[in-house]
Parts: C-alpha cells; sequence; structure tokens
C-alpha cells in the first residue's frame, strides 16, 4: 500500500479544471505521487482520454460502494453530495494510507513530495483553521453565517466545546485509518453517509471533527496547504495588491480559485446577484477576463502592456 495518493473526484462538466488540475501534477509532481480521479463509470472512458500522464489511474465511483443519492439533500443537488460522500469513501480504493482529497478547482503551483503531506512518521497532515480573517471579509459576509451554522451543527452533534472550532474549507489529507474508524462508528451510531449529510453537507468537517473527538493522536495540525480564492472581491484584493502566483509559492502548494463565481457558472451567480445594473455587468465581464487571463500566465494577472 502507497503512503500516499492523490484523490478527485469529478464529472465531464467540470472536465477543464480537471485538465488543468492534472497538467499541474505532472508539471509538480516530484515524488511521482499517485492520482486517483474518480468519475461516473459511464464517464471513465472519457476521462481516460483526457491526458497520458503516467500517474494517473481514472476509477469508476462504484469502487468507492457509495450509499445511492436519488434526491437533494438540504436543498444541495444530487451531484454536489455525491462528491462528499465520495471522499468520505476513498479509502475503500485500498491503494494508500492517505490520500490528498483535492476539489476540482485546485491546481499545484510548485514542486511537491511526500513530506509536503505526511511527516516523519508517515502520518498526513491535517489542515485546521477557525478561518478569522475569513470570516471578517465584508466580501464574504453573505456566506459566513450559512458556513458557520453547518460548522456548528457537524461540531454540536459530535459533542465538541464551543471553541476552537477548527476545520478547513478542502484540499486537506485524509488518513485511510482514520476513514475506516470513522465507518465504524457511524455504524454504532446507526448513521448512514447520507445522514450525515443531512445533519450538515459539510465533509471535511465530518472528517476534522471527528479526529478531533476521537482520535486527536493523529491530527498533525496545519495552515491550509492551498491558498483558496473563495469569492469575487477577495480575488480582486489579490490583484489590487500585487499578488502574484509566485509570491504565493512561498506560502502554499497550490492554488484553488472557486469555480462557483469565476469561469462556467459565475454569470449566472453573479449576474444574480447583481441583476439589473449596467455598472455591475461590466465588473462581471472584467471579472471573467481576468480569471481566465491567469489560467494563461504564471501570474494571477497578465503582464501589462507598456506605455507608448
Amino acid at each position: 500500500m502507497l503512503d500516499l495518493a492523490i484523490f478527485l473526484k469529478s464529472y465531464a462538466p467540470d472536465a477543464h479544471l480537471v485538465a488543468r488540475q492534472i497538467a499541474s501534477v505532472e508539471e509538480h509532481n516530484a515524488d511521482g505521487v499517485a492520482y486517483l480521479l474518480a468519475v461516473p463509470d459511464d464517464e471513465v472512458s472519457y476521462f481516460s482520454g483526457l491526458s497520458s500522464y503516467a500517474k494517473l489511474t481514472v476509477v469508476p465511483e462504484s469502487r468507492l460502494e457509495m450509499p445511492a443519492v436519488t434526491e437533494k439533500v438540504r436543498d444541495f443537488g444530487i451531484g454536489y453530495i455525491e462528491q462528499q460522500i465520495a471522499k468520505l469513501s476513498v479509502h475503500k480504493l485500498g491503494v494508500a494510507r492517505n490520500y490528498l482529497v483535492l476539489d476540482s478547482d485546485a491546481y499545484f503551483i510548485r514542486r511537491f513530495t511526500h513530506d509536503d503531506f505526511l511527516d516523519g512518521a508517515g502520518r498526513g497532515f491535517t489542515v485546521l483553521t477557525e478561518d478569522k480573517d475569513q470570516y471578517a471579509d465584508p466580501g464574504y459576509a453573505r456566506f459566513a453565517d450559512v458556513r458557520m451554522a453547518k460548522v456548528n451543527a457537524i461540531a454540536d452533534y459530535l459533542e465538541l466545546p464551543a471553541r476552537p472550532r477548527r476545520t478547513c474549507h478542502n484540499n486537506t489529507v485524509f488518513s485511510s485509518d482514520a476513514l475506516h474508524a470513522f465507518d465504524d462508528w457511524r455504524h454504532e451510531a446507526g448513521l448512514s453517509l447520507v445522514d450525515l449529510m443531512n445533519i450538515a453537507p459539510m465533509e471535511f468537517s465530518w472528517y476534522n471533527f471527528y479526529l478531533q473527538r476521537y482520535h486527536p493522536e493523529l491530527i498533525v495540525p496545519v495552515d491550509p496547504l492551498f491558498r483558496m480564492v473563495h469569492t469575487r472581491s477577495e480575488f480582486r484584493t489579490l490583484i489590487q495588491q500585487g499578488m502574484t502566483v509566485a509570491a504565493l509559492r512561498r506560502s502554499y502548494v497550490g492554488l484553488c480559485i472557486n469555480s462557483g463565481w469565476a469561469g462556467r457558472t459565475q454569470d449566472r451567480l453573479v449576474e444574480k446577484l447583481e441583476r439589473g445594473s449596467r455598472w455591475a455587468r461590466g465588473r462581471v465581464l472584467a471579472d471573467r477576463a481576468i480569471y481566465r487571463a491567469h489560467l494563461e500566465y504564471d501570474n494571477l494577472l497578465p503582464p501589462r502592456r507598456p506605455r507608448v
């Protein structure tokens, strides 16, 4: 069994993001860490043709032995719930002792090795933070209360103290041993994975809070491994600061720009928020151009044209 593998659960509409992630893994994977991509069974052939990268293995999601999700859970779509359940089922692949569990919109920005994700004893790093800066950001305010309610629902269910309540948004390491123990705990409590989603659909917080409640000896706490850009306003702030990918490499192994507002679904989410404003539409179009541009340059912005 491998010490570490990268794991991504995705599907065809996010293929452009998956292709970017695969390319970043191929470029920066110094130790040749195995990369597992789980997709719907009928999409295996399609994704197998997406890349010839030797370390990539496309696996049908049926290998994860996930429970069927037949309807929305707490107003979240079936696909959204399935990808959360898939991450909590990754240990069933039996490939590695630890999995770096990624989201589709994450990608690597510098060389990485096992040491970026495992300690000297082979334990996976656990990303834990209270996200105080994030919750104080006015641009994130409309999401903050909703997220905190879900975080607290899980922590309260597990009878954790009111403080600290540290978890992460995404892109962290899951231990196979911890997930097997988590399954045992669920079965004893009479809870299915779908039941957990009904309490609160936050797979990373279920994992993190379970560890804090029952297996603190498995926790090797670290700050976020990937720089997550949650909102349009946060992206703009980085641009205004003159932030570059080269600068981010000093602290992070990767970058994750939320595809919920950028790229494919930006119009649906952002223009709905600011509908009817010509000025807002102009900002949406400008943001989309900036987002697309940063994919093509080793920077968050393309080089400025010299003044003539």
